[in-house]
């Protein structure tokens, strides 16, 4: 299932009505198999500091949590942190990003992977873009455990991604301007064209700091949506020699750009799997290229010898303020860019079973 953003967090799905008191009422049920009784449930702004930024809280008990009080002036999304009493955000913390406003909402927390919420209409865009992309996803696994010939998997691949990008599309324009829309935006630029993407700057007319974000980066998205063709960026590697990506091109079908980090446990888990689908394919076919996101030259050298990759890795180390990001507009990771022989954009952020249909057509 593929997350929107939050590194220590938990993806979302959700829905809700809105009550004109402004009144909010939260109830949750939690698995029972996941022994969180004694816990504290939080909802907070800010996955820094829960000691300081609580808007409510409550405990756990026989497998629940109620929670109620006055929503924001402004809808906004906040976390729903579920953790011991220590107040501490890591790896292991349950939770999900939902849109905090009046009316009636339910979390049903099925394990750490699957937190169901239902209530409001903000809720409801996201829900129902989280819901067609795991449609999507199913739709991609099963073709590639499907006998259908490769040719036919990858024509019912780009239908089925039509399909989630109108899906996608109608919920975004229920209120484009909005932070949720930006919200969608931020996690989902990736799958749409050039075209769709004007569309939707033609329409981010907001002059709220959020939008304006959200306009700016789907402006850089088009440069590098399908069908563009990407700039000969300069490299350098953990020797602190420099090529240029141009220099990788030849001699595959496609190249894999993968944007990572040695400190992002999701990026571990994605470039572990990028490794198995490497072993199973030649390199005539495909490549793969790193480019970290590390600022500590050490912690990066290691990583690379500990999960022991054989692909080209390379760094700025200026972190977020590496001048890739912006190029390959990159606001998150782990993400990855599949281009083909000339530095055509062929897919972004491809999943493992969506690079098996593109490497087997």
């Amino acid at each position: 299932m593929r997350n929107f953003l939050l590194v220590l967090l938990i993806p979302l799905i959700a829905a809700c009505a809105s009550k004109p008191d402004n009144s909010y009422t939260i109830t949750g049920n939690i698995n029972k198999n996941l022994s969180l009784d004694g816990c504290y449930v939080y909802i907070t702004p800010s996955a820094v500091d829960l000691k300081e930024t609580v808007i409510d809280s409550c405990l756990v008990k026989d497998g629940a949590f109620s929670l109620n009080g006055k929503a924001l002036k402004n809808s906004e999304l906040v976390l729903l942190v579920i953790t011991d009493s220590i107040r501490k955000i890591d790896r292991n913390t349950i939770g999900t990003i939902f849109a905090f406003e009046s009316g009636n909402i339910f979390f049903n927390v099925i394990d750490s992977l699957n937190i169901d919420v239902t209530g409001s209409t903000s809720n409801d865009m996201i829900q129902n873009c989280r819901v067609a992309l795991v449609e999507y996803d199913s739709v991609c696994a099963s073709l590639v455990n499907s006998n259908l010939p490769a040719a036919e998997s990858y024509t019912k691949m780009k239908q089925a991604a039509k399909k989630r990008n109108e899906v996608v599309k109608k919920n975004i324009l229920i209120n484009p301007n909005s932070v949720v829309a930006s919200f969608i935006f931020t996690e989902q630029h990736f799958m749409f064209n050039v075209d769709e993407l004007t569309e939707f700057i033609n329409i981010l007319v907001s002059e709220d700091e959020t939008v304006v974000k959200t306009r700016m980066q789907l402006e850089s998205s088009r440069k590098v949506a399908e069908g563009q063709k990407i700039n000969n960026s300069k490299l350098v590697n953990e020797n602190r020699d420099t090529s240029f990506l141009y220099d990788y091109l030849p001699g595959h079908e496609y190249l894999l750009l993968d944007f990572w980090a040695s400190w992002c446990g999701p990026c571990v888990r994605k470039t572990l799997e990028l490794k198995e689908i490497y072993e199973d394919y030649p390199r005539e076919k495909f490549d793969i290229i790193g480019i970290s996101l590390d600022t500590d030259e050490e912690k990066w050298v290691n990583a690379i010898d500990k999960i022991d990759l054989s692909w080209p890795n390379f760094s700025s180390l200026k972190g977020w303020e590496c001048p890739l990001l912006k190029e390959f507009a990159v606001n998150y990771i782990p993400i990855t860019l599949l281009v083909d022989s000339t530095g055509v954009v062929v897919c972004r952020n491809p999943t493992i079973d969506e690079l098996k249909i593109y490497f087997n057509k």
